[in-house]
């Protein structure tokens, strides 16, 4: 049985999310698990579309009442509930549907790495700056989602280049990067492009 909440009870950022709240927001976890992977792809794909927009706005709302008397209310508890079924619909929707979750979360321009500044690297690693920029993005989940969508073509010619610059010599030059403490993040994302080498090998 749904819970009916209060909309008044609810920020108005967040009247969108309600019917989802009153459905999933419950506290019974093994029940809601069960629900969403009986449910079918096009309800979590919505569920996707229409949570994650507004990710900043729930945990606002949700962050505003820890210590607060309204933090157990009905409203309050049932979005606290209803979290876990946003990480699990979109791990459902990466595995099943991973180019409709890129192009809901805007990958891959809303989600570029570290911006690297070709004039202090290495020579040897500027045909990597490409790659590195589009694939060797920090978020871990959306990483491996979105070299699921890597071409053959684009694969080919990742390879290639490592291969003619020579695999030892681009870790050798990484670790000498990552001694130099403003070019340690830069240096940490060919660190993930060579991880993502390893797997498409």
């Amino acid at each position: 049985m749904r819970i009916k909440l209060d909309a008044a009870k609810v920020p108005s950022e967040l009247q969108t999310l309600i019917p989802y709240a009153e459905k999933w927001g419950i506290l019974d976890k093994d029940l809601q698990n069960k629900m969403l992977h009986e449910a079918s792809l096009e309800e979590v794909e919505n569920l996707c579309t229409v949570m994650y927009p507004l990710w900043d706005e729930w945990n606002a709302f949700l962050t505003s009442h820890q210590s607060n008397e309204n933090s157990k209310s009905h409203e309050v508890n049932s979005f606290k509930a209803f979290r876990p079924v946003f990480e699990e619909a979109f791990s459902i929707l990466g595995e099943k549907r991973p180019q409709k979750l890129l192009e809901i979360i805007k990958w891959p321009e809303a989600w570029s790495s570290v911006n690297l500044d070709s004039t202090k690297l290495p020579s040897e690693l500027l045909p990597l700056i490409p790659f590195a920029e589009k694939w060797a993005i920090e978020d871990e989940g959306v990483r491996w989602t979105a070299i699921k969508m890597i071409t053959d073509a684009e694969v080919k010619e990742l390879l290639s280049i490592v291969d003619q610059i020579g695999y030892e010599r681009i870790d050798d030059l990484i670790y000498t990067t990552l001694d130099n403490d403003s070019l340690r993040e830069t240096a940490y994302t060919f660190v993930r492009l060579m991880e993502l080498v390893d797997y498409l090998r």
